[in-house]
């Protein structure tokens, strides 16, 4: 592999020891790392598997969407979990993504001194007068026994065609890849079954509660509401104003109303 290729620097790769997240497989280049991960996981692979490419020529994202950008400008990786459904239920699957999403936000903080925040379902964005800029985006995959877990993230590089921005822009300065996994690693690791906490840091984290949303259902119509809380497997709660409240567990969210999100709660 290049040595240009590296995205995990053997001196940060260190500070992993002990945790379940310490074996990081680095590849060059590859088509997803979730299809990677995926892969592993059939194959027998243990919970904690790390894949980190340095590009990806088929990276996914919902909605059947591609995900791309230059080598070496983003943060790609996957992690494998194994959740047992005595600790994890199937239904509850969710926690692990949005505790992916809250590292992600996490790693931002200490490597590049930002204030990320969650747009539901999953995307990391960055909010400048209410305005949403995407700088990562997270998915999951689930097989028999396990799930992935990926994340592209933005760090030199965003996509123009998109309401999007990366780390380097917002801080206005070189941000370490290399630093920046082993963070949120190190994040995922104390939040990782720790649910009850995951969800509390997740609304509190999440910009999308309380604002009217546009949410774009597949075969259905534009459903337009205040979102007023987030269900017990995952799904956003939208209130439309009619004495009813809708789920949602699909789709396309858009925030209709600007305005500063909520402050994080204290550890």
């Amino acid at each position: 592999m290049p040595v240009d290729a590296v995205v995990l620097e053997s001196a940060d790769a260190a500070r992993l020891r002990g945790s379940r997240f310490a074996e990081v497989l680095q590849l060059a280049r590859t088509t997803s790392t979730n299809l990677v991960a995926a892969e592993r996981a059939r194959a027998g692979s243990r919970e904690g598997l790390v894949v980190v490419a340095d590009h990806q020529n088929a990276g996914r994202g919902r909605l059947d969407r591609t995900w791309e950008a230059p080598p070496g400008s983003s943060l790609l990786l996957s992690v494998l979990f194994r959740p047992r459904p005595a600790d994890l239920a199937p239904v509850q699957r969710h926690m692990a993504v949005w505790a992916v999403s809250l590292a992600a936000v996490e790693a931002a903080r200490v490597v590049a001194g930002l204030e990320l925040w969650l747009k539901w379902p999953n995307d990391v964005v960055a909010m400048d007068a209410g305005a949403v800029a995407k700088v990562a985006g997270v998915l999951a995959e689930a097989g028999t026994g396990w799930m992935v877990v990926g994340v592209g993230l933005n760090v030199s590089w965003s996509p123009p065609s998109l309401p999007a921005t990366s780390l380097e822009a917002l801080a206005g300065r070189r941000v370490p890849r290399s630093q920046l996994l082993v963070e949120l690693l190190l994040a995922l690791d104390r939040l990782y079954g720790q649910w009850p906490e995951v969800s509390r840091l997740y609304r509190a984290r999440c910009a999308t509660l309380g604002r009217v949303v546009n949410v774009q259902r597949p075969g259905r119509e534009l459903l337009v509401g205040t979102a007023v809380d987030l269900g017990e497997h995952g799904e956003l709660v939208v209130d439309p104003g009619q004495g009813g409240r809708e789920e949602v567990v699909y789709g396309d969210v858009t925030h209709a109303t600007l305005g500063p999100p909520g402050s994080l709660p204290t550890r």
